[in-house]
């Protein structure tokens, strides 16, 4: 949804504010704040100054590494409607007007307030991208990370200001607006933590339990461990590993190396198990590289060093990489021993029991907090199969995470899309580039998305779930006709022309996620074999709820397809779905196409591998089944994405 302007505008006079609302003015902000030091408070609550969160409890957060100092009498109180700033890191953002009272880093700059303005609307106003350019272009030092907000320029930076009851007002819509982003946002993380704990369940489940589901066991001894194969071993990794090698960490450029440049790899490149050869540091021209230090492929990487403990450990296989980047001292290369699969030893230490083992040494190395030994890690017991079960095991575990990596890549995406959304809200709306002060609800956020996904699909597969033919895709398939010819609109999925039908992976990934809140088991053996679903105890709990929703049109619509479904193979309603988003989207696009125009698209234009399924007198047959049974599209709903239809 568009914003519409302010009737009138002027120069403000300011190259980068450009022109302002008629009305609005500005002011230094030496007239509306005092710079003051107000010390010997050691009692108050702790506070800091986020990015991303303003300021806030540092008791709040879990995720502030910095250790306090013993003696806090020198930090700065702060009161409420005070203006706080890490005057090391104001050119990342860190600047707010505190909501809470407490006291602050010796370090910060802290300014009494003078005014009368809105609190919340200032906040908004000094934290927003147009004004954290400005705090870049004034701060001054030779490296980022050293970069100091110069006061001079500060106190005479102009502040925009409406009139008071248009601030509150401004302030009063950001504050629903981001309420309604933030929930989006925090949606996705939820979604994405889900996907990371069953990732991490298969990998443990995998290296511990094995591939086959009937080997005996044998108990392994160790209580942390539990059962393992009867046929497997546990030893230290020392019977494992022939030796390891750290690298070399000069002081580098502060940019990633280009192609021709050595560059030095940083501990994060190898975070959630997989190599990003792109996190590295440029080597700077006058330093020769250590050509021994050099990665190639096949190496594993194992991060012994981490300002967050939880990616202490993290290890990753190099399937290829890019020539001239280099091995950091922060970061180890193990070489195995014969008979060993270097993925699998790679699987072996992401997985629960080695992660757990790693937690420990790290907090049990005497003052080497957030590092690993050498000597520790060598230590470490692992359940050992024999190599042609590692080399499976490993085969397994990569297929399966690069599905989840997938889902978690996709709500990583959508997280930031919401978060580049809101950023740009906040600067048009305080900025006065867009005129709110008439809007009551806007923003076409979908805030009961998950609720409506999780009411749809609990409803199809409470109603599916016991027929031999149910399964995943036929969930996916059911989903997406829900939203496209239902009219469910709240569903609103992305869709695009996969190998079986359309399809919105994070959705899926999401909606098994809810169901399964709800009592209902996913049922995923892996290699590509049918997904089912097991229900609980108790069906029909959300019915009501979801029909109250619906109203009598839409949960008819929603009945019809479920029932006319069950009858389908998987294959059909593969066949049914796939020719109802052809039809659609050309209908969107304006076109009327023919059924020889609509199966000769199904064939040669949607995916590769229908061709290979399916042969045009079929997907005749199927087109007559949906006139028969009203499954004719309008052209409304969404239409699918990659490709070209009737081009």
């Amino acid at each position: 949804m568009s914003f519409p302007s302010y009737p009138s505008y002027k120069d403000s006079g300011i190259s980068w504010l450009a022109e302002v609302p008629v009305a609005w003015q500005t002011r230094p902000l030496w007239s509306l704040f005092r710079r003051v030091k107000r010390t010997g408070y050691a009692d108050e609550e702790l506070l800091s100054v986020y990015r991303d969160h303003g300021i806030v409890r540092k008791s709040d957060r879990d995720d502030n590494f910095n250790k306090a100092s013993e003696d806090l009498s020198s930090h700065q109180l702060v009161r409420i409607g005070d203006l706080a700033i890490n005057k090391m890191k104001a050119w990342q953002g860190s600047v707010a007007i505190s909501m809470i009272r407490g006291i602050v880093s010796p370090a910060y700059f802290v300014y009494n307030k003078t005014h009368q303005e809105n609190d919340k609307f200032l906040n908004y106003l000094m934290r927003c991208d147009v004004y954290a350019a400005i705090y870049r272009s004034i701060s001054k030092g030779v490296r980022p990370n050293q970069w100091d907000l110069d006061p001079d320029y500060h106190s005479r930076l102009p502040i925009l200001l409406p009139p008071q009851y248009e601030q509150a007002t401004i302030a009063a819509f950001l504050d629903r607006e981001t309420a309604k982003i933030d929930a989006l946002v925090e949606e996705q993380q939820r979604l994405i933590a889900l996907l990371k704990e069953k990732r991490q369940a298969v990998i443990s489940h995998a290296v511990t339990k094995g591939l086959d589901p009937g080997a005996p066991m044998k108990d392994s001894g160790i209580e942390w461990l539990g059962e393992v194969p009867a046929h497997w071993k546990v030893v230290a990794l020392r019977r494992i590993v022939d030796s390891i090698e750290q690298g070399w960490s000069p002081e580098c450029e502060a940019r990633e190396a280009e192609e021709g440049e050595w560059g030095v790899l940083k501990a994060g490149c190898v975070n959630r198990g997989i190599f990003r050869p792109s996190e590295n540091k440029a080597l700077p021209s006058d330093l020769i590289p250590i050509n021994k230090y050099e990665i190639l492929a096949g190496d594993i990487l194992i991060s012994r060093a981490n300002g967050s403990p939880e990616l202490v450990g993290s290890t990753a296989y190099v399937n290829e990489t890019r020539h001239g980047l280099m091995l950091s001292d922060k970061i180890f290369r193990p070489k195995l021993k014969e008979f060993f699969d270097p993925r699998w030893f790679v699987c072996a230490l992401n997985s629960s029991p080695l992660r757990w083992q790693m937690r420990i040494a790290i907090s049990g190395a005497e003052g080497l907090a957030n590092n690993l030994p050498q000597s520790e890690l060598k230590r470490f017991l692992c359940p050992i199969p024999p190599l042609d079960e590692q080399k499976q095991i490993a085969t397994h575990v990569e297929c399966y995470c690069r599905r989840i990596d997938d889902l978690i890549t996709q709500a990583e995406q959508s997280t930031l899309l919401l978060e580049e959304r809101r950023a740009a809200l906040i600067s048009a709306a305080v900025t006065g580039k867009i005129d709110v002060r008439n809007s009551a609800v806007v923003l076409p956020f979908p805030i009961d998305r998950s609720r409506a996904r999780r009411l749809v699909a609990i409803e199809i597969i409470e109603r599916s779930a016991r027929q031999p033919t149910f399964g995943r895709t036929k969930l996916q398939k059911i989903v997406y006709l829900a939203e496209a010819h239902a009219n469910i609109n709240e569903i609103a999925g992305s869709y695009i022309r996969a190998a079986y039908g359309p399809l919105d992976q994070a959705m899926i990934g999401e909606i098994e996620a809810a169901v399964a809140e709800a009592g209902i088991t996913v049922d995923d053996p892996g290699d590509q074999k049918m997904v089912r679903y097991r229900l609980a105890a108790e069906n029909g709990r959300y019915r009501a709820e979801l029909s109250q929703w619906l109203g009598d049109k839409r949960i008819t619509e929603l009945d019809k397809l479920v029932t006319n479904f069950a009858d389908l193979t998987t294959h059909a309603a593969e066949a049914v779905a796939t020719l109802y988003a052809v039809w659609n989207d050309a209908l969107i696009d304006g076109k009327v196409p023919s059924d020889q125009e609509l199966i000769s698209a199904f064939l040669n234009d949607w995916h590769t591998k229908k061709r290979d399924n399916f042969r045009p007198n079929e997907l005749r047959t199927w087109l007559g089944w949906m006139r028969r049974h009203g499954l004719v599209p309008c052209g409304a709903g969404p239409k699918t994405s990659i490709g070209g239809l009737f081009a």
